[in-house]
C-alpha cells in the first residue's frame, strides 16, 4: 500500500502517501489500483500527496475502460500488478487483437488493441506534422487487412487517400489476403491501375457546383440555380421535351433578359 484516499473531486482522486517517494522511481504516468478494482493513472505528485485520474475498472478479471465509478473514501491505494497490466493492455487473448506499439511507461510493454470494440466506436488520431499519424494509420489497417481472422465484425472501412500516402502500403492486399473484399477508386484520370471515380452530376448541390466553377460573386448563384433546374429538360430526348427545348431556344433569341427570366420561372 502506498497510501489512502483523502479527497475526491470529479474524477480526480487525491491520495496521502505513506511512503518515501524519493526512494522510488518517477511515478508520473504509472497506474494504481483502489480496493482491488478501480484503476487510475498518476497525474501529479508531491512528497506527500498524489493526484490520480480514474481510467477504468477491473471486473471479473477484465479491464473495462471509462467505466468510471468512484472508489470508496479512505480506500487503500497500491501500484498495479503485472497481471492487471496484462488486463489493461489486452494480452490475455490476442486472437482478435492487433499490436499497436509498445508502452513507454512499462519498459516497452507490448500494447494490443481489441478490433471489434475499437472500430465500433468513434476515435481520432492527433499529432503535429511529421509526428507519425499516417504511419500509425498504415500499421493499424495493415494489421487488420493482412489477417483475415482480425477483420472487424460488420464494419465498412473507407480510406480517403488525398495525397497518395497509403497507395504503396496497401498495394499487396489481394496477394496477402485474398479473402478480403475491397475496391480501389482514383480521381487521377491518368492512372490506369485503378477504377476511376465518377460522381453523377445530379449528386452535386448548388454549393458543390459553385465550388467547382470557382464562383466568386453571389450574383452568379441564381444563374447556376436556374441552369441546374433546366438540366432535367435538356438531358431528355422525348418528343415533348425536344419541343419544349426548341421553344426555349426560340424564345431566348427574341426576348430580352426580363422576359426570358419569366419564361424560365414558369417552366420551373
Amino acid at each position: 500500500m502506498i497510501g489512502k484516499i483523502v479527497s475526491v473531486k470529479d474524477l480526480l482522486v487525491y491520495v496521502k502517501l505513506n511512503i518515501n517517494v524519493y526512494e522510488m522511481d518517477n511515478m508520473i504516468g504509472k497506474n494504481v489500483v483502489f480496493a482491488n478494482r478501480y484503476v487510475g493513472e498518476i497525474e501529479n505528485m508531491s512528497d506527500s500527496l498524489i493526484e490520480v485520474s480514474l481510467v477504468g475498472e477491473i471486473v471479473n478479471k477484465t479491464f473495462i475502460p471509462d467505466n468510471l465509478s468512484i472508489p470508496p473514501f479512505n480506500s487503500e491505494c497500491r501500484l498495479i500488478t503485472k497481471e492487471e497490466i496484462d488486463m489493461m493492455y489486452s494480452v490475455q487473448d490476442t486472437s482478435n487483437k492487433i499490436s499497436i506499439g509498445k508502452s513507454y511507461i512499462y519498459n516497452d510493454y507490448q500494447v494490443y488493441l481489441s478490433i471489434n470494440p475499437f472500430f465500433a466506436n468513434h476515435f481520432a488520431i492527433f499529432g503535429n506534422s511529421g509526428s507519425g499519424k499516417s504511419y500509425f494509420v498504415t500499421k493499424l489497417l495493415q494489421g487488420v487487412f493482412y489477417d483475415a481472422r482480425k477483420l472487424p465484425y460488420n464494419s465498412n472501412i473507407f480510406l480517403f487517400d488525398a495525397y497518395g500516402e497509403y497507395q504503396t502500403a496497401f498495394s499487396q492486399i489481394n496477394r496477402v489476403n485474398p479473402n478480403l473484399n475491397y475496391r480501389v477508386f482514383t480521381t487521377n484520370l491518368e492512372d490506369n491501375r485503378y477504377e476511376k471515380l465518377f460522381i453523377p452530376f445530379w449528386f452535386l448541390s448548388v454549393d458543390d457546383i459553385c465550388l467547382l466553377l470557382n464562383v466568386d460573386d453571389s450574383r452568379q448563384i441564381p444563374i447556376i440555380e436556374k441552369a441546374l433546374k433546366l438540366v432535367s429538360i435538356f438531358a431528355k430526348d422525348e418528343s415533348e421535351v425536344i419541343k419544349t427545348k426548341n421553344e426555349i431556344f426560340k424564345a431566348y433569341s427574341v426576348l430580352d433578359k426580363e422576359e426570358w427570366d419569366t419564361i424560365s420561372d414558369n417552366i420551373n
